[in-house]
């Protein structure tokens, strides 16, 4: 009786704990593509389902490890504020992972947005790695529980390889046209002013005096020298008195002419001094008459 009594309490302790329920954890992601770039995003569909967690939030983490090291994770998932974590800096804060509520049903469904992270020390460039979820409890504790594990193919980027910039051709300034100088006028010749204006006024010719003034009268024979006093007085118009021009400079020079003449040839002096006289008696006589002529013409009126 003895060794009956603790068997049939072994028994109701084991009925006791079989009957109380248990946590159960549903954790499942789907929807994952087999490759992407080592800084392509792209959406996970995820559920999870825990007993007894209907109200309570909970915080999603992507996880990439390479198989070499299964525990060291990397990755970034867009929060609930739309804004990427990785859980740097250290250390990790758990509710700046995307954050979910368990609906009255224990459970949560939705997608996720994901990328690798190239920077981290556990990325090891092109390679196969094992992708999953965990989760962070209201307290901050990471769970043990994990969703099922996918193999994603991750290629690293190409590094772009920067193009020569075109080195800026110089701007070339305008230069300053030359200023044409202004090119004197051409002032005009005499002959061209002669020919386009008026008619040119003819050469003087020299006067008798002029011709006698220029004659060595010594050089010319007794007979010949009459005549050539004779040709001056007739070259020489009879004025009278009142008839007299006033003196001007052309009078003058002809009066120096006549000088330097007379003072040459004696015989010219006296021609001249008697053809003046004859030309003054003859004068005389002409006022004379025509005096006379009036005072008959009186006395006859």
């Amino acid at each position: 009786m003895s060794k009956i009594l603790p068997a049939i309490i072994g028994a109701l302790a084991l009925f006791f704990i079989s009957s109380t329920p248990a946590y159960a954890v549903i954790f499942n992601i789907s929807d994952i593509p087999s490759s992407v770039q080592d800084n392509q995003s792209f959406n996970v569909s995820v559920s999870l389902t825990i007993g007894g967690s209907s109200g309570k939030n909970y915080y999603l983490r992507p996880t990439f490890a390479h198989p070499d090291t299964s525990t060291s994770y990397f990755g970034y998932i867009k929060n609930h504020v739309d804004s990427w974590y990785n859980g740097t800096p250290s250390p990790i804060d758990p509710i700046q992972y995307k954050k979910i509520t368990m609906n009255e049903f224990n459970s949560w469904s939705g997608v996720a947005e994901v990328k690798p992270d190239p920077e981290s020390g556990s990325y090891k460039g092109s390679a196969n790695y094992n992708f999953n979820f965990r989760y962070y409890t209201e307290g901050g504790s990471l769970s043990s529980s994990k969703s099922n594990v996918v193999s994603i193919s991750i290629a690293s980027s190409p590094t772009p390889t920067p193009s020569p910039s075109p080195s800026p051709s110089p701007t070339l300034s305008p230069s300053p046209s030359p200023v044409p100088s202004p090119s004197p006028s051409p002032s005009p010749s005499p002959s061209s002013s002669a020919t386009s204006g008026s008619t040119p006024s003819p050469s003087p010719k020299a006067s008798p005096l002029a011709r006698l003034a220029t004659t060595d009268v010594s050089q010319i024979p007794d007979e010949n020298q009459d005549d050539l006093v004779l040709g001056i007085q007739s070259d020489t118009p009879s004025v009278t008195p009142s008839a007299l021009p006033t003196a001007t400079p052309e009078a003058a020079e002809t009066e120096s002419l006549i000088a330097a003449f007379l003072e040459r040839s004696p015989l010219a002096l006296g021609l001249m001094v008697a053809g003046l006289a004859l030309l003054v008696f003859s004068a005389f006589a002409f006022l004379k008459g025509g005096s006379s002529d009036k005072l008959v013409q009186d006395e006859e009126n």
